[in-house]
């Protein structure tokens, strides 16, 4: 992939198989596709489930997360070979992002932390501790100023990029009975501080409501 023009018509089709014993008798479960020609280009296999994938800015890298072990795995989209595997995290990868420069990658974790990666060495910056549950979504500012992170149980919480600390928690409100989980997010093109939140319910009954009503 040399330019930005085959990268858009080149998209990653994560297909998400849950029950595989071991990594001997894994299918590839990451394929890429050329959507203009409908033909796949090649597939990776080796991954137990993939959560989430990311190309970087320009297009050269694609990070694949996968499996239990929290590792993240990068290549290079001219070949299609493994560059670097990624450790750090002990519990499966949710969400990846790439800030707009693409000097800086961030992957979120069901271990309840973010970590930020320099794209340059693949060096680990900063560890992001803060969420109380599984981190499900990430989302850089246009700006690169702002990462945004969504959880489990309803908290959005905003980290600025210089420092690498959290300068905003927000509470999603939820209804009776609900919680949300913060599953995606994006940020506005026009209004920089405008953020789109997608969310999942989660209706949880107390068993005293839930005779009550079948009485």
């Amino acid at each position: 992939m040399n330019n930005f023009y085959e990268a858009i018509k080149v998209c990653v089709v994560a297909l998400v198989l849950m029950f595989f014993a071991s990594n001997n008798c894994m299918p590839k479960t990451v394929r890429i596709f050329d959507i203009e020609t409908a033909k796949e280009k090649i597939a990776l296999g080796g991954y137990r489930y993939v959560n989430a994938v990311a190309f970087n800015p320009r297009g050269t890298r694609l990070a694949i997360p996968g499996g239990l072990d929290g590792k993240v795995k990068i290549f290079d989209t001219s070949n299609w070979k493994l560059l670097q595997t990624l450790s750090g995290h002990n519990k499966k990868i949710r969400a990846l992002a790439f800030n707009r420069s693409g000097a800086i990658m961030a992957c979120a974790s069901d271990d309840k932390t973010i970590r930020i990666w320099d794209t340059k060495n693949w060096k680990c910056l900063k560890t992001l501790i803060g969420h109380d549950n599984l981190v499900l979504s990430l989302e850089f500012s246009h700006d690169g100023t702002k990462l945004v992170s969504g959880s489990k149980k309803n908290i959005l919480k905003v980290w600025d990029t210089k420092k690498w600390s959290c300068v905003n928690t927000l509470s999603v409100s939820s209804e009776k009975f609900c919680s949300l989980d913060i599953q995606s997010l994006k940020f506005s093109p026009k209004e920089p501080n405008l953020l789109a939140i997608g969310l999942i319910r989660h209706y949880t009954y107390p068993r005293a409501a839930v005779r009550a009503s079948s009485n």
